[in-house]
């Protein structure tokens, strides 16, 4: 019998900061804040036009 010979090659990934590693507490609030705005204009706008009907 013959006998293969296997070679593994190991293969480092980079190491990845996530998003919110990167991003201080008062970032994340701002961003937090802005998307509540954003979300509460838009249910504004909904509740208006459907009262108009």
């Amino acid at each position: 019998m013959s006998e293969a010979v296997t070679e593994h090659e190991t293969v480092e990934e980079p190491v990845v900061q996530s998003a919110v590693e990167a991003v201080s507490d008062e970032q994340l609030i701002a961003m937090l804040v802005d998307r509540i705005d954003k979300d509460r204009l838009q249910l504004l706008r909904l509740n208006s036009c459907c009262r108009r009907g």
